[in-house]
């Protein structure tokens, strides 16, 4: 379709509207509108508040988003990903563009995780993938092609898994994940042993600091925040299903004290050890007199 607007290059633009199924609307990604299109200097795009994602390719050129009170300018090979609510966009010079409005169930996941890392506009090392594939889409739906709801999920899925590898920063050497996942098998298997930084660095095989940072990238946790959430996990178990005291538990999962597990449970349960096991049977008590009753 084109549609003559203030500021474009009518022979030059062009866009199809797709129509999903309503099994598609429920469970895939799916394309609403594919196109390309070239602005002149002073071309405005204006929408409403609607849920709906838009992803833009600058070819060539400029673009300015205004979004909750926020500017943001993309140039000559950026994204735009922007969801639609209430933003508008103008042409800064003369831009040749792609663009595919697309939605789905997973969609706000998808935006929310890669505008948190990169902000509304952004360059990805491998953007020629991705815009191939919006032109393939665009292609499709001019020439009419059928081509499966599916596919087309499997397509924009591939677009916006660019976009989280991109957020996700470089990817670490095999011999760093290698050298973390040892690690983390050690901790999980010898909870009971007091280990340091330093140990398990060199179980790593990287420096102190190396360690600590690669553990946080891949993990999402510091080396000992990790070590507390397994021993808790664990003392959680026990104090559960083993007769033991809360004081041999402790030991058992590693803590140097009972009262460093107490203040560990406090801080992450907002409750004791004590009132733990106390509450958690006596829910398990209710449940199972509920049950015995015809």
């Amino acid at each position: 379709m084109r549609v003559p607007w203030p500021n474009m290059v009518f022979d030059d633009c062009e866009y199809f509207v797709c129509r999903p199924s309503v099994n598609a609307q429920r469970t895939l990604l799916h394309p609403l509108r594919v196109g390309v299109s070239h602005y002149l200097p002073g071309y405005v795009r204006r929408t409403e508040n609607y849920d709906r994602y838009l992803v833009v390719y600058v070819e060539r050129g400029t673009l300015q988003l205004r979004q909750r009170g926020k500017r943001f300018t993309a140039t000559d090979n950026q994204f735009l990903f922007i969801d639609n609510d209430e933003f508008f966009y103008t042409a800064g010079a003369e831009t040749r563009s792609c663009f595919l409005l697309f939605d789905g169930p997973l969609a706000s996941a998808y935006y929310q995780t890669v505008v948190s890392a990169l902000t509304p506009v952004f360059s990805i090392p491998d953007s020629a993938s991705s815009v191939r594939t919006i032109h393939r889409i665009y292609q499709m739906c001019k020439a009419e092609a059928p081509v499966s709801e599916t596919t087309l999920h499997r397509w924009i899925t591939g677009i916006l898994t660019d976009f989280i590898i991109a957020a996700s920063g470089p990817i670490p050497k095999r011999s760093v994940v290698t050298g973390i996942q040892r690690a983390i098998h050690y901790i999980n298997n010898n909870l009971e042993k007091p280990m340091t930084i330093r140990e398990l660095a060199e179980i790593a095989k990287m420096s102190e600091f190396h360690f600590i940072r690669s553990f946080s990238d891949y993990t999402g946790q510091t080396p000992h925040n990790y070590l507390v959430e397994m021993r808790l996990n664990l003392a959680q178990q026990l104090l559960l299903n083993s007769p033991e005291t809360i004081s041999r538990i402790s030991e058992i999962c590693g803590f140097a004290r009972p009262q460093t597990m107490y203040v560990a449970f406090k801080r992450n349960y907002g409750m004791s050890p004590k009132e733990f096991r106390r509450d958690s049977l006596g829910r398990y008590e209710q449940r199972a007199q509920a049950l015995a009753q015809p």
